[in-house]
């Protein structure tokens, strides 16, 4: 039987797992020359698929304008966060289990993802990157800055670093 404290735990048991990975590809970019002339702001785009719960980071740096992605740099590689068992008793328990907190698991991932993605910016020497950096899941928010801790519906509403 799934409970969500469970499944919580789980979670932030194989993020942790990989921390390290992302840490040292984020402090490696902090300490290069990847600031192209021009980026006023790094949206760190974490994908999720939910099934089979996967998670992958990429860094898209936006122009000044806010319209052309001026580079795209895989920070991780897609990475299981929850493992379900192959077995197809297993997989339809959890389904059940999802769909009976769907409101709450929702909420609890993004939570845990996002807090997860600033513990290791923050560890890797992220509040000493020069210009405005969010964390989103795409093109439909919301967006967390960083160094603020705002959230933003809309990208636009984010102050950058003209």
């Amino acid at each position: 039987m799934f409970t969500i404290e469970q499944y919580s735990k789980t979670i932030t048991v194989k993020l942790e797992e990989i921390s390290h990975v992302l840490i040292n590809n984020l402090h490696s970019i902090f300490q290069t020359d990847f600031l192209k002339e021009g980026s006023i702001l790094l949206d760190f785009t974490l994908f999720i698929d939910y099934y089979p719960s996967l998670i992958a980071i990429r860094l898209f740096q936006l122009d000044i304008h806010e319209t052309d992605v001026c580079e795209s740099i895989e920070i991780l590689p897609e990475n299981e966060y929850f493992h379900i068992a192959e077995s197809l008793v297993e997989n339809d328990k959890f389904a059940e289990f999802y769909e009976a907190n769907d409101e709450e698991l929702p909420k609890l991932e993004e939570k845990t993802f996002f807090e997860w993605f600033k513990k290791c910016w923050e560890t890797a020497g992220g509040p000493e990157v020069p210009i405005t950096a969010i964390a989103s899941r795409g093109f439909d928010g919301p967006y967390f800055n960083l160094r603020t801790q705002e959230v933003f519906q809309y990208r636009d509403e984010i102050p950058t670093s003209k």
